[in-house]
């Protein structure tokens, strides 16, 4: 069995391409279906979560997410995410608070 194919991260973390491309568009996907009114807040919060394990993702929010499978179940009333995907979605988000933007997360020579 051969080694999967990984990028580096603009974080400078490796990740498996196929996982970044699958992630990528499961956020997008995301973004596309989820109401405006909820996505700013569904957002921070996912991306508060990726930055801080500790934080507590509101109850609307977590639903769409487990959804996606974008975070998981770790014990009754505690969200958590995988550790690759942390890394990949901390890599897709630059700014804070409500002035975040989605961008490339793969690191791109120049």
């Amino acid at each position: 069995m051969s080694s999967p194919i990984t990028v580096t991260l603009r974080t400078g973390v490796k990740a498996p391409l196929a996982d970044v491309a699958a992630l990528t568009v499961t956020v997008k996907a995301f973004l596309d279906s989820v109401p405006d009114s909820l996505l700013r807040l569904a957002i921070l919060d996912l991306v508060m979560l990726c930055r801080d394990v500790s934080h507590e993702l509101a109850p609307d929010t977590a639903a769409y997410l487990l959804d996606l499978s974008l975070v998981r179940r770790m014990a009754p009333g505690v969200i958590g995410i995988h550790d690759e995907t942390r890394e990949v979605l901390l890599a897709m988000f630059d700014g804070e608070g409500f002035d975040l933007q989605m961008v490339d997360p793969v690191q791109r020579r120049g």
